[in-house]
């Protein structure tokens, strides 16, 4: 691997092979990781995803060495990755260590492994050859360094006995290991898989993988149907219906559409390497990349089928349809004014086929510590994602206010906040009566009855404290029976809408030990644990963490979890 780097990689340019490959192979992974078990769905929130550079991750002035980001692994709630992959050509080879020696020696532990690619040409022959170091954190090294070099692998021409990234549980999730869960859980990341991702990217460079002999030729190994299929756009992506993939992704700023979506002009390898544009903004990396309406139609009807939803749903097509249109032509418009990038866009196009209904905890004890103000805004974020590419608003509901029973549907945000700021909390907590007396008999049961459930339901409830006024096990019974009960009403085709047809969730503010330990009790409840999504983190201390523009991204990421939970 002595080549000298391409005229691209010299001029800090993009090119798919160094920007794209890491970043797809990271989400396939992870996809693995919840499809084999290693993570389950009730903890998604631990394989959340970040991309950005090292000083971002410390949130110092962005002085980044290098054109294209990390990618990482940043369990929801914490503000540092916990594993990191980096990518470049070999002529930022120098910056990429820095790089890794400062995440090890600034994070101190936080940050238990940094994956290297190192990426080589032969120019005269456009021939790529890839190296991979892994390292990891130490912290009894007689130099008094914090990083030790554990793996080394050749990736390209690559050989018979390249060995997996050995990765354990308590590695990825760090602080937030769930409850109960092994922290020495082992999973290994797969090179045959890594390299079969980079043959994909090199061929759209046009470039030329080495011990190859022709620029672009076909190879048996990367056409195993296991590594994605080919989206429109020619990125690889796991299957539509499957998990989320980029998650708490915080790195703002705007981007150019054209320079997401990996698509280099010229049909010869010197138009090709010319094309490449040297102001790329490589904060903006993307798994999918919505470039036509029926890439957002695909998805949409991919999300939807995997719940059992794909055909039961009154006028579905005709706002699939209309929906897909929207969040093409206006995605990264929406991302640029959220200050978000536009990895957001797969999980707020699977938050929109939701209609979201939001149960306020207005009790007396929302006066205390912000918690009421603290949850209109919330409120206002969520109604943000949830009206940004469909016209119908959110509803809300209140545990003790009366005059709540039009508030349904609202998208004017002006609105919405005077409805909030309008009421003034007091009174009990009466959870589950008031779900079923405000929300599921006359929003979702009434209307699957009478065949006019349209959208699957998202019940968001805020709260701050435990059940009172009402019985400890109220809310229990009445999330389970509105899932018995949908799941033997018919919808418009005749097929049973089901209980996958609502989807709740549960957010706490406050810091009540009482409420924490009843939310817990849900939380490992095993007749509801499966289809009911409890934050672990209290919003009140996740948004005071974080900058206002990252708060909703994690809302977001959070919004998506509680759909895909069950």
């Amino acid at each position: 691997m002595n080549g000298v780097p391409s005229r691209a990689a010299d001029k800090g340019s993009r090119t798919a092979t160094d920007h794209d490959t890491h970043v797809q192979w990271l989400a396939g992974e992870r996809y693995r990781m919840l499809e084999s078990g290693f993570v389950g769905m009730k903890n998604v929130e631990v394989l959340a995803m970040w991309s950005g550079s090292m000083y971002q991750a410390f949130g110092e002035s962005d002085l980044t060495r290098r054109p294209v980001m990390d990618v990482c692994f940043r369990p929801l709630g914490i503000t540092l990755p916990t594993v990191v992959v980096m990518s470049g050509w070999a002529n930022t080879g120098k910056d990429m260590f820095k790089d890794m020696r400062d995440y090890m020696d600034l994070g101190n532990g936080a940050i238990s492994k940094v994956l290297i690619l190192k990426w080589d040409m032969e120019t005269a022959s456009a021939a790529v050859s890839c190296g991979l170091k892994v390292y990891e954190y130490a912290t009894n090294r007689p130099d008094k360094k914090k990083y030790i070099l554990t793996q080394t692998e050749e990736i390209l021409p690559g050989s018979s006995d390249m060995r997996g990234v050995k990765i354990t549980l308590g590695e990825i999730c760090s602080a937030k290991l769930p409850p109960g869960e092994d922290a020495k859980k082992e999973y290994s990341m797969s090179l045959p898989r890594l390299r079969n991702t980079a043959l994909r990217f090199i061929r759209e460079d046009k470039f030329r993988p080495e011990g190859s002999e022709d620029v672009g030729e076909d190879s048996d190994e990367d056409s195993d149907e296991e590594e994605g299929v080919a989206a429109p756009n020619n990125s690889l992506v796991p299957r539509a219906h499957g998990p989320t993939l980029i998650g708490a992704n915080v790195v703002g700023g705007s981007s150019n559409q054209s320079d997401i979506s990996g698509n280099n002009s010229g049909n010869n390898l010197s138009n090709n390497r010319d094309s490449f544009n040297e102001h790329y903004n490589a904060e903006k990396l993307s798994v999918y990349k919505f470039d036509l309406p029926e890439d957002v139609y695909t998805y949409s009807r991919g999300t939807l089928a995997k719940k059992g939803l794909g055909t039961v749903m009154k006028n579905l097509e005709r706002y699939l349809k209309k929906m897909s249109s929207r969040i093409a032509k206006t995605g990264q418009q929406v991302c640029d004014k959220m200050q978000l990038t536009y990895d957001y866009i797969p999980d707020m196009t699977k938050v929109a086929l939701y209609d979201t209904v939001i149960l306020c905890d207005d009790s007396g004890s929302m006066k205390l510590d912000g918690r009421y103000d603290m949850m209109r805004k919330t409120i206002l974020k969520i109604s943000d994602v949830c009206t940004a590419f469909r016209d119908e608003g959110i509803s809300i509901k209140f545990l003790n206010f009366k005059g709540d029973k039009d508030y349904n549907y609202i998208h004017d945000r002006e609105r919405l906040d005077e409805v909030i700021r309008n009421i003034h909390p007091k009174g009990g907590t009466r959870l589950g009566t008031v779900l079923r007396n405000k929300i599921i008999e006359p929003l979702i049961i009434e209307k699957a009855k009478e065949k006019s459930l349209e959208r699957p339901v998202l019940v968001t409830i805020i709260t701050d404290g435990q059940p009172a006024g009402e019985d400890r096990g109220e809310l229990k019974r009445t999330m389970l029976n509105c899932k018995k009960e949908l799941a033997g009403l018919a919808g418009p085709s005749d097929e049973l809408y089901g209980g996958q047809a609502v989807v709740f969730q549960i957010s706490l503010v406050g810091s009540s030990d009482a409420a924490k330990s009843y939310i817990k009790e849900l939380e490992d409840d095993p007749e509801i644990k499966n289809f009911v999504y409890c934050t672990r983190d209290r919003l009140d201390v996740v948004k005071g963490k974080m900058e206002d523009y990252q708060y909703t991204g994690w809302l977001i990421q959070l919004l998506a979890a509680g759909i895909d939970h069950e």
